[in-house]
């Protein structure tokens, strides 16, 4: 036979398997990561509207963008003024 290495016999009795995460601190990590962005998020939310009142009515936005789509670029107080229709807002002087 040419070209054949013989394989050393290897004990396996002695070799741990050092590979493997310990799962108790990668659920530990996960628990606390989500307390921390919980508090986080809680907090912005807080600062945002601090008496926890619900927001005035008006049109719906889109995830992470809100309304930016639909702020018109001319005329602006016409479309203004038709969410104010539409949604029953009136806003006066004084």
């Amino acid at each position: 036979m040419t070209g054949f290495i013989p394989c050393p016999r290897i004990d396996w009795s002695n070799i741990r398997d050092t590979s493997m995460p310990n799962y108790s601190l990668v659920l530990l990590g996960s628990i606390v990561l989500g307390a921390i962005l919980l508090l986080i998020k809680t907090y912005i939310q807080k600062r945002r509207n601090p008496a926890g009142l619900p927001y005035p009515p008006g049109p719906p936005g889109y995830p992470f963008i809100g309304n930016v789509l639909d702020i018109p670029k001319e005329a602006t107080w016409e479309t203004y003024g038709k969410w104010a229709k539409q949604y029953g807002v009136y806003f006066t002087n004084g």
